[in-house]
């Protein structure tokens, strides 16, 4: 049995409440992944440091796009 959600363009106050604490979950995560990575790699140098904090960046943005795109792709409007 197919269910149809009405789209109407806004959150209520319950659903935003909702939604805060995965949220931050995310947010911590992927905190989390950047201070691993350079903990890991910090017995070897400044320079080392230096490359994996440019690469998180990198790694960050990548996640936040595929977020966005998995998140607009599960989102369908039933006509």
């Amino acid at each position: 049995m197919a269910t149809t959600v009405q789209l109407t363009g806004q959150f209520s106050s319950k659903a935003l409440r909702a939604f805060i604490i995965p949220l931050f979950c995310e947010q911590f995560l992927v905190m989390l992944v950047g201070i691993a990575d350079t903990l890991i790699v910090s017995y070897a140098g400044e320079v080392a440091v230096s490359g994996v904090s440019l690469v998180n960046q990198f790694n960050t943005t990548f996640i936040y796009l595929f977020s966005a795109l998995a998140s607009g792709g599960g989102c369908h409007q039933s006509i």
